[in-house]
């Protein structure tokens, strides 16, 4: 059983939350926290360690953007046998940029009732000034 600790920390300034997420940690005995809109733009191993408690956890975060949004991850690392004959394992990903992504249009759209007219709507709102090879993620 994985137990994961999801928190809407409305910023994650200093001691006071770091000790009340930590003790939900403790208490609840916590694999993985996830904790949203932390307000920070970066972190480090002495914060997260006062998070999760000590130096077992990995960490991984999403700055936020001024004063809104941020994402800190911690999870266990050391993964215990004594609960199951199964081998415990971790899945980690990353993240990785493909590049430009192609613009496509499926055939069955141009099916759809009023689907040229929506197309024509929406390309007379967003009009592009300057240079015309703008890009589309």
């Amino acid at each position: 059983i994985m137990i994961i600790l999801s928190y809407n920390s409305r910023g994650l300034g200093r001691g006071i939350k770091w000790t009340a997420v930590r003790r939900l940690i403790v208490k609840h005995k916590v694999d993985l926290v996830c904790l949203q809109e932390t307000k920070r733009e970066n972190f480090n191993k002495s914060i997260c360690q006062a998070i999760w408690g000590d130096s077992t956890g990995h960490w991984d975060y999403v700055p936020s953007v001024q004063a809104a949004g941020g994402l800190l991850c911690i999870c266990q690392t050391v993964l215990q046998r004594n609960l199951s004959d199964h081998c415990p394992s971790i899945l980690q990903t990353s993240m990785v940029d493909w590049g430009l992504k192609p613009f496509r249009v499926f055939d069955w759209w141009l099916q759809q009732k009023g689907y040229q007219k929506m197309v024509r709507e929406a390309w007379k709102k967003d009009q592009q000034g300057g240079w015309g090879g703008i890009a589309l993620k």
